[in-house]
């Protein structure tokens, strides 16, 4: 398998003033056109991709010590250059990808996957993780298919994205 990830980008605007790490996935506003946003809830979606650029202050790094620390869906600190975000456009991954993401909790290769709710990662909390798909009702936002394994929360994975809404109990779509 390749280390280089696969891209087809689309770019959507921030809808409100939140910070946005790299490789966390965003939900799409369904009442305004071309806008994305962070989501707290497990399963959320439509799923508008994965973010292939950060979207923080300046002079604040991602990671630290190999360590995601980008508080993604944080309220945009006050103060901060710049002074606003609102509307500001972030680049997205797209079905059909190959792409990181960050992982919420432990996921075998192979595991569907989809949002996870708010997960403290070294001591942040952070919107936009992914975790196995563990719904049985309902409907599932999935976001794609774990290539990697990821062991810890915070743990960068490869997942093929396939952004599909599908019934919990038919997996194989």
């Amino acid at each position: 398998m390749s280390n280089t990830d696969q891209v087809l980008r689309k770019s959507y605007k921030s809808r409100d003033d939140v910070q946005v790490g790299k490789f966390t996935v965003a939900i799409l506003d369904t009442s305004n056109e071309g806008q994305f946003a962070m989501s707290a809830s497990a399963n959320a979606g439509p799923i508008a991709g994965v973010a292939t650029e950060s979207l923080i202050p300046d002079a604040t790094q991602d990671y630290s010590g190999g360590k995601y620390i980008i508080p993604s869906g944080a309220a945009w600190p006050v103060g901060s250059i710049p002074s606003s975000i609102n509307g500001k456009a972030v680049s997205f991954a797209v079905a059909p990808s190959i792409i990181r993401v960050i992982a919420g909790a432990s996921i075998a290769i192979g595991q569907r996957v989809n949002i996870k709710a708010t997960t403290v990662i070294n001591s942040v909390n952070v919107m936009g993780s992914v975790k196995a798909v563990s719904e049985t009702s309902g409907n599932v936002y999935e976001v794609g298919e774990a290539l990697r394994a990821a062991t810890n929360p915070g743990d960068v994975i490869r997942v093929r994205l396939t952004q599909v809404l599908r019934p919990a109990s038919n997996p194989a779509v």
